[in-house]
């Protein structure tokens, strides 16, 4: 079986390209190959190679960059998550490829009267200003999916975190901030599994345990037998403290553990 893999050049898409590899046929086009801003392109490349089951994980997933083009609906951010999304979602859908979209747990904004953890019956957010200017695209994206959709939160977090800090040993870690986190190995299993059954809807994949940036922090510090005095802490803003999802679901309707 051909899985097409948009974006398997990057953390996400190259995880999952290495893991299913062991089973199925991976396609990883590169941008010249394969633009998902045009649709033009998308329907050449699936007419070529003809996959039966598209990941789509290609995404402009910085939040900076995102947040500087707020409102943006011809920014890059715009344009490659929500634009490129429904090409994929039409052209698969027209070619009977299987689409499996790759989002976020950044589409859900909670309160301190409703933090969450989020499952995948509650409604996302309605609200673009209750987001980051990237959650609300994903969610937008979100919209043109006639697939399945997995949420996933944070994956690759403590090398982030470590990369941060190496930069910076004056940076400010989030205490009141608490997610869980993804593993790349279960989010390949997910993938395999919808695959298998070929099952639309909405999915979370992360761990059951949820940890704020500075307890991780600290856990990494520990491990690498580093001091945890002198770390400077700081308050989450409110549009990205509350988007903690829950994966009990989808790991009883895929028989799963996170």
């Amino acid at each position: 079986m051909k899985v097409l893999i948009t974006g398997g050049a990057g953390l996400v898409g190259s995880a999952i390209a290495r893991k299913l590899s062991r089973a199925f046929e991976v396609l990883t086009p590169g941008h010249k190959l394969l633009d998902i801003t045009s649709r033009a392109s998308v329907v050449s490349y699936m007419s070529r190679f003809k996959p039966e089951v598209v990941i789509h994980t290609a995404a402009c997933t910085n939040v900076s960059a995102a947040e500087a083009e707020r409102g943006n609906k011809k920014g890059i951010a715009w344009i490659t998550n929500v634009e490129g999304t429904r090409n994929i979602d039409k052209v698969a859908k027209r070619s009977g490829a299987f689409h499996i979209f790759i989002s976020t747990g950044s589409v859900f904004s909670g309160s301190s009267n409703n933090p969450g953890p989020f499952t995948e019956g509650n409604a996302p957010a309605g609200d673009s200003s209750k987001l980051t200017w990237y959650g609300w695209t994903k969610r937008m994206a979100e919209r043109h999916v006639d697939g399945a959709i997995i949420r996933i939160s944070h994956p690759d977090y403590i090398h982030k975190l470590a990369t941060i800090w190496q930069h910076n040993p004056r940076h400010a870690f989030y205490t009141d901030q608490l997610f869980p986190l993804t593993s790349f190995e279960d989010l390949a299993r997910a993938c395999r599994k919808l695959i298998e059954k070929r099952a639309g809807g909405v999915y979370h994949v992360a761990s059951p345990d949820l940890v704020s940036p500075y307890e991780l922090f600290c856990y990494y510090l520990i491990r690498m037998g580093l001091s945890t005095n002198n770390i400077n802490t700081q308050k989450c803003p409110k549009n990205t403290r509350y988007h903690a999802i829950s994966s009990q679901r989808t790991e009883n309707l895929l028989g799963l553990r996170f």
